[in-house]
């Protein structure tokens, strides 16, 4: 997709109106292409405007468009523009949605937000006791393992055991290797499922020697 400000060069080149070039009339696209962004921060624009116009807009202008619209107080309702906001603007609507204990909008954010942010609301989730499961897939694998690994250390395989399909599989290795050194088989039945084929058939070799 071309950037907007190279859709009037286009259209002279191929002697055609930007409404003809796009294939359908874009209303929003010609008045940020005449008045420039200075329109997209003074004019309420609609949900349906944004929504055509955000694939041919740069992350700022969808930013800026999305504060003009209605749907700055809806956060429910800006999944389809999420690809095309920045990541600052998604950090803001996740950090929203939690405030807002509405984990089910925070996990439609999630992919689009930065670890930091997701970082910082899973340690807050977990300092307070709030759920973290929604959470686990879009957690860096840093803080995953780290937190996997002292979940673990302190009370077990029990207290881990919902970071092991989440972690990578040398992370899992390790606590696998160590679980088994300190109780053999009696709680594997929780990791060996997530293992792969060549850490799961070393620790069968030790179990047979």
């Amino acid at each position: 997709m071309p950037d907007i400000s190279k859709l009037p060069e286009i259209a002279e080149i191929l002697q055609i109106s930007i409404d003809e070039l796009l294939g359908k009339k874009a209303p929003l696209i010609n008045r940020i292409i005449n008045e420039g962004d200075e329109y997209l921060k003074n004019n309420e624009i609609n949900q349906e405007e944004v929504a055509e116009a955000a694939p041919l807009l740069k992350p700022e202008q969808v930013d800026k468009a999305f504060k003009s619209s209605a749907l700055s107080s809806k956060v429910s309702e800006i999944e389809n523009f999420l690809p095309f906001l920045s990541t600052e603007a998604c950090d803001e609507l996740f950090k929203k949605s939690c405030a807002e204990n509405d984990l089910s909008t925070a996990n439609k954010i999630a992919p689009f937000a930065s670890y930091k942010v997701i970082d910082e609301e899973f340690f807050e989730r977990i300092r307070t006791g709030k759920s973290i499961t929604g959470l686990l897939p879009f957690v860096s694998d840093e803080t995953l393992e780290q937190t996997a690994w002292e979940a673990y250390e302190i009370h077990g395989v029990k207290a881990a055991e919902k970071y092991f399909p989440f972690i990578r599989s040398s992370a899992l290795s390790e606590i696998a290797e160590a679980e088994y050194k300190k109780n053999g088989l009696r709680n594997f039945a929780a990791i060996a499922p997530f293992l792969s084929s060549k850490d799961l058939n070393n620790i069968l070799k030790k179990v047979l020697e």
